[in-house]
């Protein structure tokens, strides 16, 4: 099956095989509470709801206050201070495994490493702005707000000659997808997404190996969507092509299943498709 006729069934593929029922950590369940409630939420009743001690609580909340989150403490309890952002809302999201998502990180790629068995169904780290992040020519790669920056992580047996087809199989599948948008993107080789001759985003792989097998992977993706540029010369944004605000919570649901339905089946022994030759940035 081709990656555009994948994404063309994707709809159905995911509502005939939803997977695995996701185990929320309490971290995600207690911001998930937050985040939903425009009002004080008791540490007593955050408590009993996530079955964890207030000592556990108030560790939750500290962690959260150090990533970024702005929350008011008083005797009441805690209220998350949403500053107008989109609530990505982490159930809505289809994908299998575990979720975790952060206001800044120095990158996703580096916060998923702190997860080292969690990774049977994968683990999507997904961050508002990334303080470090790179390119592949480990050059800084600006990520203020309004950016998707998210992290894909996953046990794996893959032969390490996979190692150097990840990424293109991957952003050939990103580029498959945007164009399903009406967006027409190009893939310049092996690792960036271009549109109109600018840089819409890219790639970033590492993983490690025992002996001649891949034991785990992550690929990171950074793209422009609605944050400002810092090269408008060079880059461009969803927001810039399409002339309004582009909904990140919506293309976090599009882009995490992805992850599964283009990447799982390599685990299963079928070799993996490499992006069509129409694909590509040309010239």
């Amino acid at each position: 099956m081709t990656i555009t006729n994948l994404l063309v069934n994707l709809s159905k593929i995911m509502v005939n095989h939803p997977g695995p029922k996701r185990k929320y950590s309490s971290r995600s369940k207690l911001l998930h509470k937050l985040q939903n409630s425009s009002r004080f939420v008791g540490g007593e009743a955050l408590s009993k709801e996530l079955e964890i001690s207030r000592v556990a609580v108030w560790k939750i909340i500290q962690q959260l206050k150090d990533q970024g989150y702005k929350i008011e403490s008083e005797k009441k309890g805690y209220r998350l201070i949403q500053e107008n952002q989109e609530n990505l809302d982490l159930e809505s999201i289809p994908f299998a495994g575990e979720i975790h998502h952060y206001s800044q990180v120095s990158s996703t790629m580096e916060a998923s490493n702190q997860f080292k068995e969690k990774l049977l169904n994968g683990l999507l780290i997904i961050a508002d702005q990334q303080s470090q992040g790179r390119d592949r020519s480990s050059n800084p790669w600006q990520s203020p707000n309004g950016g998707l920056y998210l992290s894909y992580r996953k046990k794996s047996n893959l032969p390490q000659y996979f190692g150097s087809l990840l990424c293109p199989i991957m952003t050939g599948a990103l580029v498959g997808w945007l164009r399903e948008r009406q967006i027409p993107a190009s893939l310049k080789w092996p690792n960036e997404i271009y549109l109109d001759n600018k840089k819409l985003g890219g790639l970033l792989l590492g993983y490690q190996c025992m002996g001649d097998k891949i034991t785990r992977y992550t690929l990171g993706i950074g793209l422009h969507v609605n944050d400002p540029l810092s090269n408008p010369d060079q880059e461009i944004s969803l927001k810039e092509y399409q002339s309004e605000e582009q909904s990140l919570k919506e293309l976090v649901q599009e882009i995490s299943p992805l992850f599964h339905e283009i990447l799982d089946p390599m685990e299963r022994g079928t070799v993996p498709a490499i992006p069509k030759r129409n694909l590509m940035l040309q010239g």
